[in-house]
């Protein structure tokens, strides 16, 4: 037989090997040896065969522990699509659901291992179904998901009006449509209310018996009381008749009232006993609920960048990332002109520690040495080339992406007098490259050698007055 992996591990699909000739065909349908072998070890206990029409739709059925089945199933007559959901609490596939079609002509077979639920629906006129099982049928530990919930996103190619569901199945969806909530929270939140409920319950049925229970002793007391009396007043002996009667009629309302108050605690056992089994059959259906929240609490820690021992990056962050990236290479071709080839921008892929956000933090590559180190270690100067850089690189980004928008003007504001002059060259020649670009860069300075190198300018003087003028030097 050869194995056939899903996309859930465990749950393989079985193609056995067909010898067929003139006279028809021929094949082994299981061999305990080979499953061994292939897929997993396993003592099938139980065989089962069951017959439907076009459109029946029978699960979604599993057992809860300690009595959860494993399942190997076929379709021995027609065409059935057959369906595993896994619902194991912690699962990283958790809610996620396999399908295939078994049909008397592929000959199929589908292992369905413990801790998922199992269904399927027919697509033929008729179908004969057949399936093992590794444990027994237990009645007690049956469980079911509505074969119509849409969360699981199972498309069973069935017609809605088409479909054939059980009285079972259709009071069972109807049940669970009552326990539908808004959202999980208030599923929780109720869940948590009905625990407590059924701890109070066990608590006050526990009380409620250890009161029946003393009672019972004080009624056999008085009752042995009673007879060592009556044996008593039988005798020959001279007793004092009227304590006596008096001590009995105490004893007899005394006796009474037990039976008064044990009738009283019966009847509250009896009562707490009923809303006890209702609160723990509602227990039972939402749990389903918490296992769908803790599947959406993973995936929501993993969007929001939360998880435990991994890297920080929330989707957000993931985005910039990704837009960041690209302003850095546009950035690096005007940063290593002004830093004659020495220094190289370099996003930081790694937070300082696990519980920081990381993605977004910057460092330089120094080409003289070889190292790599963050940008908080540049000089005044060098800072500045990197942030024009920067600022170069982002208008050349927003230009290239954002569809016809271009940016004509950019103004620098002070920066230059931290510079030397081979960087001051190296920072002019950048800006009169974009100036020569039909751009016009506009620079504000008060250093005197950036001066010498601007043709038009607007000269600022501060006047006596208190007020100042500006003059246009062309």
């Amino acid at each position: 037989m050869d194995v056939i992996k899903t996309e859930i591990d465990g749950v393989v699909i079985i193609e056995p090997k067909i010898f067929g000739d003139a006279r028809g065909y021929f094949f082994e349908s299981f061999s305990q040896r080979e499953f061994e072998e292939k897929v997993r070890k396993i003592n099938f206990v139980q065989d089962n065969e069951s017959m439907s029409s076009y459109g029946v739709m029978r699960g979604l059925h599993f057992q809860r522990p300690p009595f959860t089945q494993s399942k190997l199933v076929r379709c021995v007559k027609g065409t059935v699509l057959d369906v595993a959901v896994d619902i194991r609490k912690g699962s990283p596939t958790y809610g996620q659901h396999v399908a295939v079609e078994l049909t008397e002509d592929n000959h199929r077979q589908f292992f369905v291992p413990r801790g998922f639920a199992h269904g399927f629906a027919v697509l033929s006129e008729t179908a004969i179904f057949q399936y093992k099982c590794d444990n027994f049928y237990a009645p007690q530990a049956d469980g079911g998901i509505s074969i119509k919930d849409e969360s699981f996103g199972i498309d069973w190619k069935i017609p809605t009006d088409k479909a054939l569901l059980s009285e079972k199945k259709k009071q069972r969806d109807a049940d669970k449509e009552s326990l539908r909530f808004d959202s999980i929270a208030e599923a929780q939140s109720k869940s948590d209310a009905l625990g407590k409920t059924v701890s109070e319950m066990k608590k006050a049925y526990d009380n409620a018996q250890s009161a029946l229970s003393d009672s019972d002793k004080k009624i056999a007391g008085y009752n042995a009381s009673i007879t060592e009396l009556s044996k008593q007043l039988s005798s020959d002996c001279v007793l004092d008749k009227e304590a006596e009667t008096k001590k009995k009629v105490e004893l007899s309302k005394k006796r009474t009232s037990d039976d008064d108050a044990a009738k009283v605690l019966h009847a509250r056992i009896e009562s707490n006993t009923k809303v006890l089994a209702n609160i723990q059959v509602k227990v039972s259906d939402l749990d389903m609920l918490e296992k769908r929240y803790t599947w959406l609490k993973a995936l929501s820690n993993t969007a929001n960048g939360n998880i435990s021992g991994k890297e920080k990056v929330m989707l957000e962050t993931y985005i910039q990332m990704t837009y960041f990236d690209r302003i850095i290479a546009r950035a690096n071709t005007r940063f290593m002109i002004m830093s004659g080839g020495q220094y190289e921008l370099k996003r930081r892929k790694e937070a300082e520690n696990n519980r920081s956000q990381s993605g977004l933090d910057l460092d330089v590559i120094d080409h003289y040495n070889g190292t790599e180190r963050s940008v908080k270690t540049l000089s005044g100067g060098e800072s500045f080339k990197a942030s024009l850089s920067l600022a170069l690189g982002l208008s050349d980004e927003i230009q290239a992406s954002a569809g016809g928008v271009k940016l004509d003007t950019m103004f620098v504001d002070e920066g230059f007098g931290s510079l030397d002059e081979e960087s001051l060259d190296q920072a002019m020649k950048a800006l009169s490259g974009l100036a020569d670009g039909n751009r016009l860069v506009g620079i504000i300075s008060h250093v005197v050698d950036l001066k010498n190198r601007i043709d038009k300018q607007i000269v600022v003087e501060k006047e006596k007055s208190g007020g100042s003028k500006a003059n246009i030097v062309t």
